[in-house]
Formats: C-alpha cells, structure tokens, sequence
C-alpha cells in the first residue's frame, strides 16, 4: 500500500513539472512574436540580407536553447544593440552550446523584434 502511494506521488510530481515547463516555455513563446518582413528589414541594417527564416531560427534557438539554463528574457531587456554581445557572452563565458549560426540568428532575432 505505502508503494502504491509513493509510486502515485511520484507520478504526480513528474505530471506537474511536465505542465509547468510546458505553461513557461509556451507562456514565453507566446510573448515572443513570430518575426515578419518588416523585422527581416529592421536586421538588414545591422546585418544585410537578413531573411524572416533566420530570425525564425533565431527565435527557435532561443525558446529551446536560452530557456534551458534560465529564464528567457524580453526582448526589451537590454539595449538591441547588446543582444549580439549578450548572446556571444553567454556562450564565450557561461558556457552555453550554441553553434555560431544560432548566436546570429538569435542575436538578429532579438535585436529585429525590439526595433519594433
């Protein structure tokens, strides 16, 4: 009986955590927009050429990367001319896996979205 109950509660613990990660990251997937041409435009002037799929693949890598170590920040959280430099540090200094096309992305991603 006492495992039976013990095996419940651990079920219902993992049910919860299952459903909070899901509430934050689609809370905060919600809260960040989907990039649009006019975003593609306002990145072009920092970085030419830029496409609304790379700041889809931006806006990807940050919801599923950044949010593994930490909250996800607003994209107003720092100046936009520091999302490069932010994105850079956290991977030169914190560690963070990121591939060198993913802090571009995410960096013209943030950096586009708060030029709105």
């Amino acid at each position: 009986m006492a495992q039976s109950i013990q095996v419940n509660l651990q079920s219902l613990m993992t049910q919860a955590l299952t459903v909070t990660i899901v509430a934050a990251t689609t809370a905060c997937g919600g809260a960040l927009p989907p990039p649009t041409t006019a975003d593609a435009r306002a990145a072009s002037v920092r970085w030419p050429g830029t496409s609304v799929e790379q700041l889809q693949s931006g806006r990807r890598a940050y919801l599923e990367q950044c949010g593994k170590c930490h909250s996800l920040k607003s994209e107003t959280a720092v100046p936009k001319e520091v999302w490069e430099e932010t994105v850079n540090r956290m991977r030169t200094k914190n560690g963070a896996k990121l591939t060198d096309e993913e802090v571009a992305d995410i960096a013209r991603y943030l950096f586009a979205i708060s030029s709105r």
